[in-house]
């Protein structure tokens, strides 16, 4: 595989963290999780950030560590957070800096998955009942789809395997 990074985008749940973790370790590849380093950055959960400096700090920060990232010397794969390519031009920013793939889950298993692992994680959808939350997270899709379908690649129903990336890399 050429060397170079990959950009994992989609939702919260699709997948992200969980497929990038899995691809570096069976390629041996670096990884790097945007919300984790924003996290070692701050010293601060991302609800903590959230609360404590607002959304509008958070995606500031979330742009900076981008332009931290890109062009990386090594092989690496960035699992963006959800929202990241839906803000200052991150999404341009990705695309021109290395190869960026959507993992287009369906809604009702992201809500799914979000519910399992505790909406309490996700700032946007922590403090609503499950039918507001359903209906934010269509909102929320519906705004970052635009973003989203700029990716140079899309796997529909996300993927279950690194080899899937690795397909995708090797085209």
């Amino acid at each position: 595989m050429p060397n170079k990074t990959v950009f994992l985008i989609g939702m919260p749940g699709s997948g992200k963290s969980t497929l990038g973790k899995k691809f570096s370790e069976q390629f041996q590849w670096d990884f790097y999780d945007l919300d984790a380093v924003i996290v070692e950055k701050n010293g601060l959960s991302i609800p903590e950030i959230f609360q404590q400096h607002g959304e509008t700090f958070f995606r500031a920060e979330e742009t900076a560590v981008l332009k931290d990232m890109l062009n990386f010397e090594a092989p690496s794969i960035v699992a963006t957070g959800g929202g990241a390519p839906c803000f200052n031009n991150n999404m341009g920013l990705i695309n021109k800096s290395g190869t960026s793939i959507y993992l287009n889950v369906p809604l009702d298993e992201l809500a799914k998955r979000i519910e399992a692992e505790g909406r309490e994680k996700r700032p946007l959808f922590s403090q609503m009942p499950f039918s507001d939350f359903f209906i934010q997270l269509q909102k929320q899709w519906q705004f970052r789809k635009q973003f989203y379908e700029k990716a140079h690649f899309t796997l529909e129903g996300g993927a279950k395997d690194p080899l899937d990336i690795a397909g995708i890399l090797k085209a």
